[in-house]
């Protein structure tokens, strides 16, 4: 049997235990190879915030209209960055579990690389000390 990969590919379930202010939604995410725990917070009904707590990534999903579109054709498209691997495309489908609770199936697809992180040299003669 071959086990799956879910190398970018993630999952969003409904945030049961919520604070008052706190993310509506919490699942995973697997970024090239590394996975991380995601939040989101909806926005308005057709626009989702989704990030990490620590900031590594965030992005935005939104609504889309699929009226004479495939059945297989993303709920939700949009854009995220992250820290370490660059600009990803965002794909969300709604999707139902055996159980039948409600969440949202990612999959990212990787648009640019990651943001080249300056290094500064100092010179020599202009030392503080």
């Amino acid at each position: 049997m071959t086990q799956y990969d879910n190398t970018n590919r993630g999952v969003l379930f409904a945030n049961y235990q919520r604070e008052d202010d706190g993310p509506e939604y919490s699942g995973k995410i697997n970024i090239n190879g590394e996975d991380l725990n995601l939040l989101a917070k909806v926005d308005s009904e057709t626009k989702v915030n989704v990030f990490t707590a620590d900031g590594s990534f965030n992005g935005s999903i939104e609504k889309v209209d699929k009226e004479g579109k495939s059945e297989k054709y993303p709920d939700w498209k949009g854009n995220g960055e992250s820290t370490s691997a660059g600009v990803f495309g965002i794909a969300a489908w709604k999707r139902t579990s055996k159980k039948g609770a409600n969440f949202l199936s990612l999959s990212i697809e990787a648009k640019g690389e990651a943001p080249q992180q300056e290094v500064v040299k100092e010179d020599e003669g202009s030392l503080p000390f």
